[in-house]
Parts: C-alpha cells; sequence; structure tokens
C-alpha cells in the first residue's frame, strides 16, 4: 500500500504539540483553535493500527466530514501511514482495503488505484491543512518535524518516463528526471529561504527532455508539459 508521508508527519506534529499519545488504543483527541476560523480536527486510534482523522464542518446544516481519513499505521511502503477510507462532503465515504482483524494489523488492498490516489489526496490536504495550522501553531518546533527529509517526498511517485518521451518526440534515454536539489541549485539566487520550504511541498514529478520541461502531476493524474520554472513568495514552486 501507498503511504502518505506529509500526512504522517503533520498529524504526528500536531499529537507532539498537544500532548496526543497515538499509541494508546481507542484515544480520541479533538484539536481547536479559539478564534481562528479553522474547522475542528478529530483524531481517533482505533484499535492498535488504525488512525481515524477527520475536519467536522458543516452542509446543508449537518455535520459532515470534510475531508476524513482512515490510516493504517502497518502493512505500508516504508512512507508513512496509508489511507484506506475517504470521506468527502459531497461524496461519501469509499473505501479501498479491506481489514481483516479489527486491530488493522492484517488488512488486504480491493482497490488498488484508489487507494493510491486516496495516498495522494491526503498528502495534497496535509499540505493546504498545514499552511492554514502555521498560522495558529508552531509547526516544525518538535521532534516529529524532522520525521521526513525532501528528497524521499520527491520520490515517492515513481512517475511516468515513457509518457513524457512519448510527448516529446524522444526515446526514454533522453528523458531526465530533475530532483529538488537540481532545482534549487538552478534558481538557488532566486529563492529566499521562506520559500525553500514551500518549494519542498512539489507533490509530483518533474521532468526535462531536451529542451522541454514536463510536470508529471499524480493527483491529477497527467503530464504537462510548461515553458517556463519559478517560485512565488506565497506559492512556492510554480510552472507555466
Amino acid at each position: 500500500m501507498r503511504g502518505a508521508p506529509r500526512a504522517t508527519a503533520l498529524i504526528r506534529e500536531i499529537a507532539d504539540l498537544r500532548g496526543f499519545d497515538l499509541t494508546v488504543s481507542h484515544a480520541r483527541y479533538k484539536l481547536e483553535v479559539p478564534g481562528s476560523p479553522l474547522m475542528p480536527l478529530v483524531i481517533e486510534k482505533l484499535g492498535k493500527s488504525l488512525i481515524f482523522v477527520c475536519s467536522i464542518g458543516t452542509m446543508w446544516g449537518e455535520t459532515v466530514f470534510d475531508p476524513g481519513m482512515m490510516f493504517v499505521m502497518s502493512a505500508t511502503d516504508g512512507h508513512g501511514w496509508a489511507p484506506i477510507i475517504l470521506d468527502q462532503a459531497g461524496v461519501g465515504p469509499r473505501t479501498f482495503a479491506q481489514i481483516i482483524d479489527r486491530d488493522g494489523r492484517e488488512v488486504v488492498v480491493t482497490n488498488p488505484d484508489g487507494q493510491l490516489q486516496a495516498a495522494f489526496f491526503a498528502d495534497q490536504w496535509a499540505i493546504n491543512a498545514r499552511f492554514s495550522l502555521e498560522c495558529y501553531l508552531p509547526l516544525g518546533s518538535c521532534p516529529s518535524a524532522a520525521y521526513l527529509a525532501p528528497e524521499i517526498l520527491m520520490n515517492l511517485n515513481p512517475g511516468r518516463k515513457s509518457e513524457v518521451a512519448r510527448l516529446a518526440g524522444v526515446s526514454e534515454d533522453e528523458v531526465v528526471r530533475v530532483s529538488m536539489s537540481d532545482v534549487r541549485n538552478t534558481l538557488g539566487n532566486k529563492i529566499t529561504p521562506e520559500v525553500y520550504e514551500l518549494t519542498e511541498t512539489e507533490t509530483g514529478t518533474l521532468w526535462r527532455a531536451g529542451d522541454k520541461w514536463f510536470f508529471d502531476d499524480p493527483y491529477y493524474d497527467d503530464v504537462v508539459e510548461f515553458s517556463r520554472l519559478y517560485v512565488d513568495k506565497t506559492l512556492g514552486l510554480c510552472h507555466e
């Protein structure tokens, strides 16, 4: 199963900051920031290997999860907890794996593609949630902040090299994967310290084929060509 490293890191950071003990089975914690527009965030440990995380909102006067995600802490690819259930307002719950024992120690994936997309979704949720929470919480100051290295995040998605070669009209041998280190070295004189972390939240894979650049986006499941790579102080790494 594909893990969601960004989501894992964020949940662990929140737990560290607020003293939530994620080793305790059947424990339920709620994060609320008084005076902020943030929706309450609930983290619930179910059994020994399952964690349910949800932002609680309202729709048509009813309480909804927006989103709600069930993670398995074991049996992943080694890069974070794996989401197996995704519940979104207006869509409803979707299940991508069957839990064999109630503690979640044995899980069988029933929808591999769906589980992969759920992992990408969870990490994108974590990126957006982090940007919002950093206005109110000292994220990055606790031990879990060092849980992931940026290069690990960038290399989780193997990318679609053959699709890039087809679009560029070249052989796969002429397609080169571009790492975040390459990007920082190339644009280093233009990147100020405050945007370094933003550039490291890139969710896809960057490729170069000759003089052409491509962005391989697993979240939207497409590969697009672009002509300019630059950094924006607010948005981070951008391509157009």
